[in-house]
């Protein structure tokens, strides 16, 4: 088997490349998306291919072990909490739900009741005693 020095720095190359990539396969809570990790596991292969026909075993083999922790990161998904059924409200939907608070704060304090939400339940916290 003749040395070639590219198959090392290749190999070695690869090898850091896999290494930077163990903490996203470690972290459940975000995802690589599809549209980048599959088109680069593709090109390693392509890339383990051609460094096979050269003779570059070791950077073959490498890109190869790449591009399936490549493949791995397209095909994991994190583990999603069950939806909590919280509503988002749009910008109008917020503003009219702020005015149906202080109309019914409004009604309590015309009622005598105060604004219902100060503790004394007497009155509002900007009020003088």
């Amino acid at each position: 088997m003749n040395f070639i020095w590219q198959d090392i720095y290749f190999a070695l190359s690869g090898a850091f490349f896999g290494a930077v990539l163990i903490p996203s396969c470690m972290d459940r809570k975000t995802e690589v998306p599809r549209t980048s990790s599959v088109p680069t596991a593709s090109l390693l292969v392509v890339n383990a291919a051609v460094w096979a026909s050269m003779g570059m075993w070791w950077a073959a083999g490498l890109s190869s072990v790449v591009a399936g922790v490549w493949g791995f990161l397209a095909l994991r998904r994190p583990i999603r909490p069950e939806p909590t059924h919280v509503f988002v409200l749009q910008e109008g939907e917020e503003a009219i739900v702020m005015q149906y608070r202080q109309y019914v704060a409004h009604q309590k304090m015309l009622r005598g009741g105060g604004c219902g939400g100060c503790p004394s339940q007497g009155g509002c916290a900007d009020e003088e005693a």
